[in-house]
């Protein structure tokens, strides 16, 4: 032990003699001062003041604009959000049952389709084809006939698609712009079907022709096929079990905001109440009401994707079908937001999304207002690049470049063996930039809580999409700056192990280099290539498992890729430390059979 100290004492001295440690004390410093100049995180608790007004000066000002208000934080908005939510979850109820009589369901809308390609095909059977060389009107009342009936079913298939798509979300139709994709396709039809100048039964040959051009160009008939194909598909899906459990979840909320409402309207009556608690009660009961609406959709999401193979919701997710309003859709940030959704609508009492502090965020604050906490966070995301690249290039010259100059074999000649020589150039390497992240953590705190403040509620967040934690928020960041010096022990690590693959010191230097910066450039560039998510950049970065996905995993600042389907955090750490494993022993192989000259 004595040995392994005083070598990576020795080698910590001779890094200190590097001029490249200079260099990065001023890029550092460099990346503190951006930090300082593009911090701009917005505090949570903007995005929830809707009551701000200040001419609302009494609680009953507070209780009639929540009372009358069309607007989204009005009783009225927020109610329409649980009641939507109650007729969805209604109708894939029915949708899973044989209750046709209750609501159109896919059956209804398969037996349209069918009967519509049935029409379609014998009127251009009966017109089109044998009617080419066989005009008659016998076969121009038989085609008359055809379109006045597609006419009638493309009508009622309008109306039935309407009644559905209420309340479904389908996979096919989860982006909005499909959805109107799917209605302006009904509406084509029923256009071609009912021209300014009507079919008759003398019309001429050509109007029909066209008829068929327009169907079969815009493929009408497939496009709805597979629309209904979708709709059995998810009926296949659909867990009784988890309807019925979301239906108590919603019922116990329900009579949460019956009594909310109750104490709300107390409030306004009481003077000794603070207009300030009223305008907080008042933006829970939409901020619950919320919460109920992306439960349900996460929910439903969530079954229509279960037992999709990784190609299949790859599929989806390249054309978009997987991309919502609220943003790019993963399995495992649906996963996520599930559990955190049913866990704050089933705690008593029933919590709000302004009653704990979330996982750190480059964009908005975890507690209602910026801390020292959001501070330090989004300086060390941008701190981690520089120090991370510094460990690279120290790593990459600490064998070669050492064998280029001469220092190797004169380290080589003394009692040492080679095991502990090349452990102790990992270690230093590691404690250095480790030291790095340390005083980047120090000056970044500090100048937080003098800026913002110490913020010490508790985070709230989902451990692997699994677990719902609270924890401190300083061991949250503990957490964090810990992992951060994991990635800068892996990158390390690589860097040395090249470093003694190649004898030119440039060459391991430039390769070091150019590795990181293609593992940060495929992590933004590549986020939604499925194989990203078995190179190191989909990996290296666990902290995105402590609830990042939440807040927006694939920041900039964080350099964090999107958790894609089949990739979570055991996968991520059981290929960590094989590669870690991997290159501890490639490297100390190698530089053990290696002849230093």
């Amino acid at each position: 032990m004595s040995k392994m100290f005083r070598l990576v004492k020795g080698e910590l001295s001779k890094l200190l003699l590097r001029p490249m440690v200079y260099a990065v004390v001023i890029l550092l410093v460099a990346a503190l001062v951006i930090t300082f100049l593009t911090f701009a995180v917005q505090n949570k608790s903007e995005t929830t003041n809707y009551y701000s007004d200040s001419s609302l000066s009494s609680s009953q000002a507070v209780l009639q604009k929540f009372n009358t208000t069309p607007d989204v934080y009005g009783k009225g908005y927020s109610d329409k959000l649980v009641n939507d939510s109650i007729q969805r979850i209604l109708f894939y109820d029915v949708l899973s049952g044989d209750e046709t009589s209750t609501i159109k369901t896919k059956t209804d809308l398969s037996t349209l389709i069918s009967h519509i390609s049935d029409t379609y095909s014998r009127g251009y059977k009966e017109y089109l084809k044998d009617g080419r060389s066989n005009f008659t009107s016998e076969y121009a009342q038989a085609c008359k006939n055809s379109v006045d009936a597609m006419i009638s079913q493309f009508s009622e298939l309008r109306d039935t698609y309407s009644e559905i798509i209420n309340y479904s979300t389908p996979v096919a139709l989860v982006n909005d712009a499909d959805r109107k994709s799917t209605v302006e396709l009904i509406a084509m039809a029923l256009n071609y079907l009912q021209p300014q100048s009507p079919y008759t039964e003398t019309s001429s040959y050509e109007q029909f022709e066209n008829l068929q051009s327009q169907f079969d160009g815009r493929e009408i008939i497939p496009k709805l096929t597979n629309f209904i194909k979708n709709i059995e598909d998810i009926q296949a899906k659909i867990s009784k079990e988890q309807l019925n459990q979301a239906q108590t979840v919603i019922t116990g909320v329900q009579a949460y905001l019956v009594s909310l409402y109750t104490t709300i309207t107390e409030e306004a009556e009481n003077e000794e109440i603070s207009v300030d608690v009223v305008k907080q009660d008042a933006i829970r009961y939409h901020l619950i009401s919320k919460q109920v609406s992306s439960y349900i959709t996460n929910l439903l999401l969530n079954m229509s994707l279960s037992g999709m193979s990784d190609g299949q919701i790859n599929a989806l997710y390249i054309n978009n079908s997987l991309k919502t309003k609220e943003g790019d859709i993963y399995t495992y940030k649906l996963k996520e937001a599930l559990v955190m959704d049913e866990y704050l609508l089933t705690h008593t009492p029933i919590l709000a999304t302004t009653d704990y502090s979330s996982a750190l965020s480059a964009t908005v604050s975890s507690g209602n207002n910026v801390s020292a906490f959001d501070f330090t966070y989004y300086g060390l995301g941008i701190c981690s690049i520089v120090i991370v690249i510094f460990s690279v290039l120290l790593g990459a010259g600490m064998v070669a470049g050492e064998q280029t100059n001469g220092t190797l074999r004169m380290l080589m000649i003394r009692p040492f063996s080679r095991h502990k020589i090349i452990s102790s150039k990992i270690i230093s390497t590691v404690l250095f930039g480790s030291l790095f992240i340390l005083f980047a953590t120090l000056i970044l705190f500090i100048s937080g809580s003098i800026m913002y403040g110490v913020d010490m509620t508790p985070i709230l967040f989902v451990l692997n999409a699994s677990t719902v934690v609270t924890i401190s928020p300083i061991l949250y960041l503990l957490i964090f700056i810990l992992l951060i010096i994991l990635k800068i022990y892996i990158y390390s690590l690589i860097s040395i192990t090249i470093s003694v693959l190649f004898r030119s010191n440039v060459g391991a230097v430039l390769i070091s280099v150019l590795l990181y910066i293609m593992t940060i450039i495929l992590g933004i560039t590549c986020a939604e290539t499925m194989w990203i998510a078995y190179l190191p950049a989909g990996n290296f970065d666990l902290f995105k498992y402590f609830g990042g996905s939440l807040v927006g995993a694939n920041s900039i600042m964080s350099l964090s890729t999107p958790i894609l389907h089949g990739v979570g955090m055991v996968f991520s750490v059981i290929y960590t430390i094989v590669v870690i494993a991997l290159l501890e022993f490639l490297t100390h192989y190698v530089f053990k059979k290696r002849e230093i000259k």
